[in-house]
């Protein structure tokens, strides 16, 4: 804010300034590299934002940093240090007053049309507007200036301020916007509402950009946002006086739901916001509320009027304060786990668990739940064999494991939107009745809508681990061959489909089996007690109590086998609903193996041993790709 001397001193007086960038490297930098600026200090200058309407005429001169008359060096925006000021064309004293200095940002920006709109555009110039700086400024009712609470012993308030577009002679079917990028994207699926401020000048005259009567109005205003400018939600309604008649509300709920109900996303589809003449919702493309990355606030002359009572050129003010979002979702959640266990003795356990949780449920790291429905549920039972039989069979292992296990989850949304399930299905079955398909064929597509939404699993799993049988006997083949052998075979078979995938089926098979065989340690002789050469090997005192084992340690052997098949049907892609080919894989894998260990000397002064692994792998793979009967 700069005081103004009595105009008879100062006009046609100039003062300039300059910024000059400094290195900061503590030494003495004569270089010259600086801006320079021009300020005009009459009242008519094109820098003055405000102010003047005081006895002691103080202004608010807002001086844009791109407007410099000349750049001395090579300076930069980007290391600002000092600024000089000095007056030029005075033959008096003169006095300047400077009550507060600020460089001030505004993240909002024309939106520039080739040959149309330039930075140069005159008709629409974007400022602010607050109130310590301008007089004729109020807040919107419910506005409170926020305390300072940097300083707790003080009623210090902070600047309020809006967002100022100053219209200036805009044509009949001419629009101006003003674009703010964010640099990451919002996410406000978690929210109710988004509300904005709007405030049009009271100035009822022709040419007013708030001229509103019976027959129509002068202006529209509209709020675009999205993820880029051809997938974007808006809001459009007419420009009115004052705060209270323009206040901009949106309902995501409803504003969602009309993705239904159109039949093209390549152009602007609009629906009527049901009880406010003139304010229609919008859209175009696939916005999401997950991924908003612009905002785009416009204005526009509706040029409706024939008699040009308002359809001329309009000018005025609007002032946007406060784009907020509001009713955060508080919905309460909750979630349980259940499990249960009976046991038969040693013979039977069965085992059994579910567990849900609600849309709205979410731990204490998290703010908002998931928006699924999610149930699970799964049983389990192990069945001891060996204890069905008569006799007993020491060391013997037989166990049958079997598990059944469930899952659904149902969104709220559909996938990759943000249009409620049942409101989707509901706008669809309207949809379809209204072009005479009947009420049952119409409610089973709308049922088919929530099914798509889901996703399901089962899964069945058959085990059977560590077979072992331990036969009582004392003959040889019983106990080295028959008691050594191990089996294992396990089965699994599961089944689903997604929004994505149209049906999902797999099973498993593996089968393995072992055979090990350990001999004795007593398996070995001296070479020292064989006649005459004993005698000779007794002279060596290194090999007196030498062993040789004449039979391996360990001997084993294994097989292992196991077959595979995967089917997948994807759903149908593009506007036609193509149906893609499945894709089919069928695996076969086997592998055998044996090894043995043989320690063939011990105490000796050299001992000898070998091992020895010999392993055979087989693999077959088919992949193929066919039309499926699921379709």
């Amino acid at each position: 804010m700069i005081r103004r001397p009595p105009r008879s001193t100062l006009f046609p007086y100039t003062t300039l300034f300059r910024s000059r960038r400094s290195y900061g490297n503590l030494t003495l930098d004569r270089l010259n590299s600086y801006f320079r600026y021009a300020v005009s200090l009459d009242s008519t200058s094109k820098f003055i934002a405000g102010g003047g309407e005081t006895k002691f005429k103080w202004y608010q001169f807002k001086i844009p940093l791109k407007d410099f008359i000349k750049k001395i060096g090579n300076p930069s925006f980007t290391l600002i240090k000092y600024i000089r000021f000095w007056i030029s064309g005075v033959s008096k004293p003169v006095h300047l007053r400077f009550a507060e200095m600020n460089l001030v940002g505004n993240q909002w920006r024309k939106v520039l049309i080739a040959n149309k709109v330039t930075d140069a555009d005159s008709v629409m110039t974007v400022s602010t507007i607050n109130v310590e700086d301008n007089p004729n400024y109020y807040s919107p009712s419910g506005v409170f200036r926020e305390r300072d609470r940097t300083k707790p012993n003080q009623q210090v308030y902070k600047n309020e301020q809006s967002l100022d577009l100053i219209i200036k002679d805009l044509k009949p079917g001419d629009k101006r916007e003003i674009l703010k990028d964010l640099y990451r994207p919002l996410y406000l699926f978690n929210y109710h509402k988004m509300k904005l401020f709007i405030h049009g000048n009271n100035n009822q005259e022709t040419g007013s950009l708030t001229h509103y009567d019976s027959t129509g109005w002068a202006s529209e205003v509209y709020l675009k946002f999205g993820s880029d400018t051809l997938n974007y939600y808006e809001y459009r309604e007419p420009l009115k006086p004052g705060w209270d008649a323009n206040n901009i509300s949106i309902d995501f709920s409803e504003l969602t739901a009309i993705k239904q109900e159109r039949d093209s996303s390549n152009v602007l589809f609009e629906v009527p916001v049901k009880g406010k003449p003139g304010h229609f919702y919008g859209i175009r493309g696939n916005p999401t509320l997950t991924k908003v990355s612009f905002f785009i606030f416009g204005v526009s002359n509706t040029g409706r009027d024939t008699a040009n009572v308002f359809g001329g050129k309009t000018s005025g003010d609007i002032w946007l304060d406060e784009l907020r979002v509001v009713g955060a979702d508080n919905t309460p959640g909750w979630a349980y786990r259940a499990s249960a266990t009976l046991k038969l003795a040693d013979l039977l356990s069965v085992s059994f668990n579910m567990g849900r949780t609600d849309p709205f449920f979410h731990t204490l790291s998290q703010r908002f739940g998931k928006r699924v429905d999610s149930k699970t549920w799964g049983v389990a039972a192990n069945l001891d064999v060996m204890k069905l039989i008569p006799f007993n069979m020491k060391g013997s292992h037989f166990n049958i494991n079997y598990s059944h296990s469930e899952s659904i989850l149902k969104p709220l949304y559909l996938p990759g939107t943000d249009i409620k399930v049942d409101v989707a299905a509901d706008k669809e079955k309207e949809k379809l009745k209204s072009k005479g398909v009947s009420d049952k064929k119409a409610s089973k597509i709308a049922k088919q809508i929530i099914s798509d939404a889901q996703t399901v699993r089962t899964s069945d799993t058959w085990t059977l681990a560590n077979i072992q049988l331990r036969v009582p006997s004392r003959k040889w083949y019983i106990n080295d061959i028959i008691n050594n052998l191990t089996f294992g075979f396990t089965f699994n078979k599961s089944r689903g489909r997604s929004p994505t995938v149209l049906l999902s089926s797999n099973w498993i098979w593996n089968t393995s089996g072992k055979y090990l065989l350990n001999f004795s340690r007593d398996n070995y002789f001296y070479p020292a007690n064989i006649p005459v050469f004993g005698k000779l090997l007794q002279i060596f005192k290194d090999y007196r109590n030498v062993k040789v084992y004449y039979t391996p340690q360990s001997f084993n052997t294994s097989f292992s086998a196991s077959r595979k098949y995967n089917f997948l049907q994807s759903r149908p892609t593009g506007s036609k609903g193509v149906i893609p080919k499945p894709s089919i894989q069928r695996d076969f894998s086997a592998k055998r193996s044996m090894a043995f260990s043989w320690r063939l000397t011990e105490g000796g002064l050299l001992n000898l041993s070998m091992n020895y692994r010999s392993e055979e792998r087989r693999v077959g793979k088919e992949c193929r790709s066919r039309w499926s009967p699921y379709h």
